[in-house]
């Protein structure tokens, strides 16, 4: 049924607890105190008639909100129902959750819609009545307007000519809605890629995100993928790839201040294939860049793409601390001049290769001269990014909370790693053998290639035809690559009854 058809005023009414502006307040500076970025909201409980209510259709509101969220438990969905969320004032589907979509333990923090209220029911199977239900247990509030969580004007669109040539990093940028202490605010993340290459869905982002959260509010963190316009500074943007909760993995132990500032989620579910995501690489060597770019959400804004053309510098992110981050300005390219803003937090720092090297803490870029109230800001300033070098073995943190811990569990040893579409998938060749896995790719001094149940031969072969390396392999077999001079190979792999398979590696030589 469609609530915007017949209206809305029989439906039973959830609201929110009142609104204090003072009290808002206080826990957003109390956040920013840690290093939070600010919020754009805060969490409130639902009046105490309201409380525990089992429903099938309802409608949620928070006066004088200029969006709201609700935060639901106990959702219970039959084998054919939906959830859905609707715009107040159209009756449109803003979101829809399927019973196979619905998390576990039946807790559902669904997304920001416009207004002081919005709907939300359970939509039945063709031929039969809705038996699903929902209980509301809190409702986020939207207190700040529109200009603080819009993108600035100079800001470009991840769809501009200038992000045309990175659309796998971009599809690997999320935006990341944090919860944190009773306030909602933006961060960015990334999905990356691991040296296992089993497509765990490892979101970096930054240890100031969230470092005031617990563990029961990353049970609410919000992950959206594929955020972002259709064209130009044009076309609509998609809310509805959307996942909920996270664990947190790892992250550097350093207040945000001391060390690299990263942080390691892993959210509850898998990604689905329909959101079409990349798993990003990573170069962790240290090696400095001369050029690339950022994508983030700015605000929690759409996707906007922000472009280097310097050699980046090594840098301290406060006085005495570590030399931990990499230094950056922007540039103006055609669109715009792309800096970033609250929001952009845990943002991606890419190399020409597209590849993650550093993670955004923060800086003085804006799109005006001194628009971050600093003086100095403006659209040459800096920006700072944690390395994914002193994430990977540097930080103050335990050995198990280092990034090189999630991101290399086969402990090969490599600090490059390419990204991939479906780095788990399986394919299966034309006598039904598993399709041949091989990674890390670029390698080191090690590869693994994972075969079927049958032996095979396996070589690596030089452009030339030289045969440099030849092993009979099996089940799961590690080359070794020590010695190797670095280079373009091809792995070929040859099974007894002649199939054959064959793929281009690089070798980066013992780094």
């Amino acid at each position: 049924m469609a609530q915007g058809d017949r209206g809305a005023e029989h439906l039973p009414v959830i609201r929110a607890v009142p609104f204090v502006a003072a009290e808002a307040q206080a826990l957003d500076d109390a956040g920013q105190a840690l290093g939070s970025p600010p919020a754009y909201g805060t969490v409130l409980p639902v009046e105490v008639a309201s409380a525990h209510r089992r429903l099938q259709e309802a409608r949620v509101c928070s006066e004088g909100a200029l969006a709201v969220e609700p935060f639901l438990v106990d959702v219970q969905l039959g084998a054919e129902e939906r959830l859905l969320l609707r715009d107040m004032s159209s009756g449109s589907v803003v979101f829809r959750l399927s019973a196979d979509e619905l998390p576990p333990n039946g807790r559902v923090a669904l997304p920001r819609v416009p207004g002081s209220c919005c709907l939300i029911e359970v939509c039945g199977p063709p031929d039969g009545t809705a038996r699903g239900s929902f209980t509301v247990a809190e409702v986020g509030h939207t207190f700040r307007d529109e200009v603080a969580w819009k993108a600035d004007a100079c800001e470009v669109d991840v769809n501009c000519p200038e992000g045309q040539a990175w659309a796998d990093p971009r599809d690997a940028v999320v935006r990341v809605g944090v919860r944190a202490n009773g306030v909602l605010l933006w961060c960015t993340g990334t999905l990356m890629n691991n040296t296992a290459q089993d497509c765990r869905p490892y979101i970096l982002t930054a240890l100031h995100c969230g470092i005031n959260s617990s563990a029961t509010d990353l049970l609410d963190y919000k992950f959206y993928f594929g955020y972002q316009r259709t064209g130009c500074d044009s076309g609509p943007a998609d809310l509805t790839q959307v996942l909920t909760g996270c664990h947190r993995r790892a992250d550097s132990n350093d207040g945000g201040l001391n060390g690299s500032d990263f942080l390691l989620l892993e959210t509850y579910a898998t990604v689905p294939t329909s959101f079409e995501p990349y798993w990003a690489g990573w170069d962790a060597s240290g090696a400095p860049s001369t050029s690339g770019i950022t994508i983030h959400h700015p605000a929690g804004s759409e996707k906007k793409v922000s472009t280097y053309a310097m050699n980046l510098l090594t840098s301290q992110w406060v006085a005495g601390g570590p030399y931990s981050h990499w230094y950056v300005k922007w540039t103006a390219t055609a669109n715009g001049h792309g800096v970033t803003e609250p929001g952009s937090s845990g943002a991606p720092l890419i190399d020409a290769s597209g590849r993650v090297i550093g993670t955004l803490s923060g800086g003085t870029s804006c799109c005006v001269e001194d628009g971050c109230n600093l003086p100095g800001s403006g659209p040459n300033a800096p920006d700072y990014f944690g390395k994914m070098s002193f994430h990977w073995t540097q930080n103050p943190n335990t050995a198990a909370q280092k990034l090189k811990a999630w991101l290399d569990p086969l402990d090969l040893g490599v600090t490059v790693l390419d990204g991939a579409r479906s780095p788990c998938a399986s394919g299966v060749v034309e006598h039904g053998s598993p399709e041949p896995r091989a990674y890390p790719i670029p390698a080191h001094e090690r590869l693994v290639v994972e075969w079927g149940p049958e032996e095979a031969d396996a070589a690596l072969v030089a452009l030339d035809g030289r045969t440099l390396l030849r092993v009979r392999a099996r089940a799961r077999t590690v080359l070794e690559l020590a010695g190797l001079p670095a280079g373009s190979y091809v792995l070929t792999l040859t099974q007894d009854h002649g199939e054959r398979w064959a793929r281009p590696v690089i070798l980066l030589g013992t780094p």
